[in-house]
């Protein structure tokens, strides 16, 4: 993890810990970032790769202010719900 990810975990409160890779219930990138930037994207077709990096940033320059915030605080409660259940799937 990169110094300037671990000073925001840091500086919002939260601690890093540590998950099974792949597992279902915790797909960080994959559960709220990727998965509506996929579909946004679908069947859009790119001549090249500056035209994916524009169509990328105004996605997210378009997403409201809490998307980002909301996003990080249903992950939270999603990590939270696997460690009460020791790990067990959901």
């Amino acid at each position: 993890m990169s110094k300037v990810s671990l000073a925001a975990i840091q500086e919002c409160g939260f601690s890093q810990i540590d998950h099974p890779p792949y597992s279902p219930d915790l797909a960080p990138i994959d559960y709220f970032l990727f998965g509506n930037l996929k579909q946004h994207l679908r069947g859009t077709i790119f001549r090249n790769e500056k035209e994916l990096q524009l169509a990328v940033e105004e996605y997210f320059n378009s997403r409201e202010k809490n998307f980002f915030f909301d996003g990080l605080m249903n992950l939270k409660s999603r990590c939270e719900k696997c460690i009460e259940v020791k790990g067990h799937y959901i």
